[in-house]
């Protein structure tokens, strides 16, 4: 067990503190070398995507100038590969550190106040769907948040600031070797007759979105669903491509123009409500 103190300093050179480096080598000793890495912030999110491990630290002085500028930064392992972990969102700090007692887990923790994040390895690779149907079975059994098991979820990168939460630093304060969690094999039974990602309210309630399109239900369902899903970590890009699918296949005129202004006015909408 490797037990941390939180980081209250400034990122001065940019460096790779060690919170940053306790969350990347967490996952190259469980096979992970590559992530995505993102820095969301001013109505819009750049991504970085499939960035090998040993190359993270080219990005970190533009992560950390766009973290000085109010971004949130932000990683997860490169999306479409098949990794043996899975990310708990908005887990309560003593129930967090209890569960890295028993499991291998990188634990992080977002703010004082606010829960943590549980990066915890598997018994054997998932791919997205796997890891949402994971995901979805750990949920109840740990109160996370309902909003986070879409399988493709970002986490803070830890080393940064949590603008949300004014300011404060993003710690790791867990790491564990122990015992792999085993994912029971009717877990991965697929039961849903749609397959599709959730747009779920986070614990607590959601925000009820009201379509600033004039196209109807249609419109305004795809409305909530968007800023639901950018909410809970989505891609705004794949985001983007999805609903020009929707809105051709539901005979939109000028779909991709329609997909490019809805997803932004969301992105817009999201950032200003977390100022």
């Amino acid at each position: 067990m490797n037990h941390t103190t939180p980081f209250r300093g400034e990122i001065k050179d940019y460096a790779m503190n060690k919170f940053t480096k306790q969350q990347i080598e967490y996952f190259k000793q469980i096979d992970i070398e590559s992530f995505d890495l993102a820095a969301r912030g001013s109505g819009k999110m750049i991504l970085r995507e499939n960035v090998q491990a040993g190359d993270i630290d080219r990005y970190l002085k533009w992560l950390g100038a766009e973290n000085a500028k109010g971004s949130e930064v932000q990683i997860r392992p490169h999306r479409y590969n098949s990794n043996a972990v899975i990310f708990l969102d908005d887990v309560e700090r003593k129930q967090a550190i209890a569960i890295s007692n028993k499991y291998s887990a990188c634990v992080i923790e977002t703010s004082v106040e606010g829960g943590c994040h549980i990066w915890l390895q598997t018994n054997h690779k998932l791919n997205e769907r796997e890891r949402y149907l994971t995901q979805r079975y750990l949920q109840p059994l740990i109160n996370s948040d309902r909003g986070s098991i879409s399988g493709e979820h970002f986490g803070r990168l830890a080393g940064f600031k949590n603008h949300k939460r004014g300011g404060q630093w993003v710690n790791v304060i867990e790491v564990s070797n122990a015992g792999v969690w085993c994912v029971p094999s009717e877990v991965l039974i697929d039961d849903e007759a749609i397959i599709s990602r959730p747009s779920l309210s986070p614990k607590g309630g959601g925000v009820v979105h009201n379509s600033g399109d004039n196209g109807g239900s249609e419109s305004e369902n795809e409305w909530g669903y968007v800023c639901g899903r950018l909410e809970h970590g989505a891609d705004p890009v794949l985001l983007e491509r999805e609903l020009v699918e929707r809105a051709r296949g539901r005979g939109k005129r000028n779909a991709r123009a329609y997909a490019h202004r809805t997803v932004q006015k969301a992105l817009s909408r999201i950032v200003h409500s977390q100022l």
